[in-house]
C-alpha cells in the first residue's frame, strides 16, 4: 500500500545489527580511502596556501605581486571546488569581477576566503582523522589476526608479554571483534565529522545562496514557459486538430443523414475513431504533465513503465525505502523520461541503464547508455528545460557525454 503524501517519514534508527555489521561491509575500506585522500589533499592545499596567496601577499609590493596573488586565489578556488566534489558539495564557479586591479583583488578575496579557511583547517583535521581513524581500524584488524604475527613480535602489554603462539588466540577471540567494530565506527565518525565541517566551511554563504536561488528561480520560470509551449503545441497539433476534424465529420454526417445514410454512417464511424484518438492523445498529454502511475504506485513503478516503453533495451535498479516528496518524485520521473527519450531518438545506443538511489538527504538518479555520446545541455530545449526543473527544487544535473563513449545523465535531488 502506498504511503500517504504529506507525511514525513523519518530515517530508520541505527540498530545493534547495523553497528555489528559495519565491519563486514565495504564501507570501512571506503572510509579509509576517504581519510587517506583527505590527507593527501590537505598536503596539497597547505602547500598551495603558502606557495600561492601567502607568497603573493609578500610580493604584493612588486609589479607582479597582485597578478600572482589573483592567479593563486583562482588556483585556491580550483582546489576548493575539488574539495567540494570530494565532500559532496556543489561547486562554486570563479568569476573575475571589477574594473581595476584593486577591485578584482577585493572581489577575489571575498570569493576565496572559505577556500583559504578550509586550507588552514583541513591539514590538522585530516591529520587527526588519519591518526585516530586509521590507527583504530588497523589496530582492530591487527589484534583480530594476532595469531599470524604477535607471537613472533614478542608484544609487551606491561602486565604480560605475548611471545607464544597459544597466547595469541585469547587476544584474537576476546579483543579482536570488539576492536574491529570500534575501529570501523571511529573511522566512520572521522569521515562524517570531516564532511560536516567541510559543509560548514565550504558550503554556500548568503551571497552564493542568493545567487543560486535567483538562478534556480529563473530556471524554474524558463522550464515552466517551455512546458506551457510544449502543451500548447501538442494541443494544437494533436487533440485540437482531431476535434476540429470530428466536428466537421459530424456536421457533414448531419447534412447527409436524410439524403445519403450510408455516407453519413461512414462519416460517423470516422468521427468515432477521431474521438478515440483525441481521447488517447489527451491522456498521453496528461501523462506528460504528471503521470497517474507516479501518484498511485510511486517512482519505482513509474520508472519501470518508462523503461518498458523505451525501444532501447533498458535495465532498471531502483532502491528506495520510502515515498519521496511530490516535487522530488516528479523531477526524478522527468529526468528519466527525458533521458530515455533522448536515448531512443539521438544516441544510437544498444542498451541503457537507469539507477535511482536513496542516499539519506538526497536521491541520485542516473541514466547511462552506450551510444555515440556528444550530448550538450547547452543545445536544444530538452536538457535545458530539465536542468531548470531540477534546479528549481535545489537539485543538480550533470551531463557527461564524451564523443564515442556514451552518455551519463546524473541528477542529485533533495529527498
Amino acid at each position: 500500500m502506498a504511503r500517504r503524501r504529506g507525511v514525513r517519514h523519518p530515517r530508520r534508527a541505527v540498530t545493534t545489527s547495523d553497528v555489528l555489521r559495519l565491519p563486514l561491509t565495504l564501507q570501512p575500506w571506503k572510509d579509509l580511502g576517504m581519510v587517506v585522500l583527505a590527507m593527501l589533499s590537505a598536503i596539497v592545499g597547505f602547500t598551495l596556501l603558502f606557495a600561492g596567496p601567502v607568497a603573493g601577499l609578500a610580493m604584493s609590493i612588486t609589479i607582479i605581486g597582485i597578478p600572482y596573488l589573483l592567479a593563486s586565489l583562482a588556483a585556491c578556488r580550483f582546489w576548493g571546488n575539488l574539495e567540494r566534489r570530494r565532500t559532496g558539495l556543489r561547486t562554486v564557479p570563479w568569476t573575475w569581477v571589477g574594473d581595476t586591479w584593486w577591485d578584482k583583488l577585493k572581489a577575489a578575496l571575498a570569493m576565496s576566503w572559505r577556500d583559504l579557511a578550509w586550507m588552514l583547517l583541513l591539514f590538522p583535521v585530516a591529520l587527526a582523522a588519519v591518526c585516530a581513524g586509521v590507527t583504530a581500524w588497523l589496530t582492530g584488524l591487527g589484534v583480530l589476526v594476532a595469531p599470524a604475527w604477535m607471537w613472533a613480535a614478542n608484544v609487551d602489554f606491561g602486565l604480560f608479554t605475548v611471545d607464544r603462539f597459544w597466547e595469541t588466540w585469547p587476544l584474537a577471540i576476546l579483543l579482536g571483534p570488539p576492536l574491529v567494530v570500534a575501529g570501523a565506527w571511529v573511522l566512520r565518525g572521522c569521515v562524517v565529522g570531516e564532511r560536516t565541517l567541510a559543509t560548514a566551511v565550504l558550503g554556500p554563504g548568503a551571497r552564493e545562496r542568493i545567487q543560486e536561488l535567483t538562478a534556480s528561480r529563473a530556471g524554474a520560470v524558463d522550464a515552466a514557459a517551455l512546458e506551457l509551449r510544449r502543451i500548447e503545441r501538442d494541443l494544437h497539433d494533436g487533440a485540437q486538430a482531431r476535434l476540429v476534424a470530428l466536428a466537421m465529420d459530424l456536421g457533414m454526417a448531419r447534412e447527409r443523414l436524410a439524403s445519403d445514410p450510408d455516407t453519413a454512417a461512414t462519416l460517423i464511424e470516422g468521427a468515432h475513431e477521431d474521438a478515440k484518438t483525441a481521447l488517447q492523445e489527451l491522456r498521453d498529454l496528461a501523462r506528460g504533465i504528471h503521470p497517474a502511475i507516479l501518484t498511485d504506485r510511486g517512482l519505482d513503478a513509474a520508472v519501470s513503465s518508462l523503461a518498458a516503453r523505451c525501444p532501447v533495451p533498458c535495465t532498471v535498479d531502483v532502491r528506495l525505502g520510502r515515498r519521496l516528496g511530490a516535487a522530488t518524485e516528479s523531477a526524478a520521473y522527468f529526468v528519466v523520461a527525458e533521458a530515455l527519450t533522448n536515448i531512443a531518438k539521438h544516441s544510437g545506443a544498444r542498451k541503457a541503464a537507469v539507477s535511482v538511489r536513496d542516499e539519506g538527504d538526497r536521491v541520485v538518479v542516473s541514466v547511462r547508455d552506450d551510444g555515440h555520446g556528444g550530448a550538450d545541455a547547452g543545445r536544444g530545449t530538452g536538457l535545458a528545460g530539465l536542468r531548470g526543473r531540477v534546479e528549481a527544487i535545489d537539485g543538480r544535473l550533470v551531463v557527461d557525454s564524451p564523443d564515442g563513449f556514451g552518455t551519463l545523465l546524473r541528477a542529485e535531488l533533495p529527498a
